[in-house]
């Protein structure tokens, strides 16, 4: 099933897995980022998790080069029990939904050659789709829907720390495959369509949030890409090892009352 932008927050609450916090460090730093944190226990929390509701507007940066303007909305803290109960097993929620990524610029890095006429990183819902969207749709469910990290979708971050005032989030991998996936669709001036599959490593996909709310950052590693020409000709794969790994952070700039769309 499409994920839509419409279903983000709708799917908050039948997405929910356990997560719960640790103390943090002190001497962790906001801009490092990599962290080392004791492990959380998930069965016996020692801290609770504020619930916390933000929208930010802010900056990606790809390898120390800032590129775009995105906003994104973080959510933390315990479940608000709906209907009188609350699931067992379901205690706390962690998710960050981000309203676009630097997709263009990780375009110019692995291919620098292509001339890119469009990008398509979202779908349309119902009717017959375009080309390029129906290419993303396969690219998706290839890799696994609940595998991708797609634009204005909630994704689910798990607490390794907290300090008085900062939560120290990490991604969480996917269910049945650590690693996610971050793909879209280039449209070149020629009319060729490339499908990009970014491969992002969760244990490096860190995010600090300021609890008070004046700041948020996170970075995503990415660590592969696969690389699919597709032409009337049939199908060239390529895949390519990011070494060292492409860094994509993204830092706040200030806090807004609503997120808008990115790219």
């Amino acid at each position: 099933m499409v994920k839509h932008k419409k279903l983000i927050w709708g799917l908050l609450m039948i997405t929910l897995a356990v997560t719960s916090c640790s103390k943090g460090n002190d001497d962790v730093t906001e801009s490092g980022l990599r962290y080392d944190m004791s492990k959380p226990n998930y069965e016996k929390p020692t801290t609770t998790i504020p619930s916390l509701d933000y929208s930010f507007r802010g900056v990606w940066t790809v390898d120390n080069s800032a590129v775009d303007t995105v906003d994104v909305r973080v959510i933390t803290g315990e479940i608000v029990p709906k209907y009188g109960w609350t699931p067992p097993g379901f205690t706390y929620m962690n998710f960050v939904a981000y309203y676009g990524f630097p997709l263009m610029e990780i375009m110019k890095k692995i291919a620098p050659d292509v001339n890119v006429a469009k990008i398509t990183y979202d779908m349309r819902v119902g009717g017959l789709l375009p080309a390029d969207e129906a290419l993303l749709l396969q690219t998706i469910v290839a890799h696994g829907d609940n595998n991708c990290i797609q634009t204005y979708v909630a994704e689910e971050y798990l607490c390794e720390g907290i300090s008085e005032s900062l939560l120290y989030l990490v991604l969480k991998p996917a269910n049945y495959n650590l690693l996610l996936y971050l793909p879209f669709v280039v449209t070149t001036d020629q009319g060729k369509l490339i499908s990009v599959t970014a491969t992002v490593h969760p244990n490096y996909s860190k995010a600090v949030l300021k609890t008070d709310g004046t700041t948020f950052t996170s970075t995503l590693a990415l660590t592969h890409i696969e690389y699919k020409e597709v032409s009337e000709l049939g199908e060239v794969t390529k895949e390519m090892k990011l070494e060292p790994e492409m860094t994509l952070k993204y830092t706040s700039v200030k806090r807004i009352d609503s997120p808008l769309s990115g790219n």
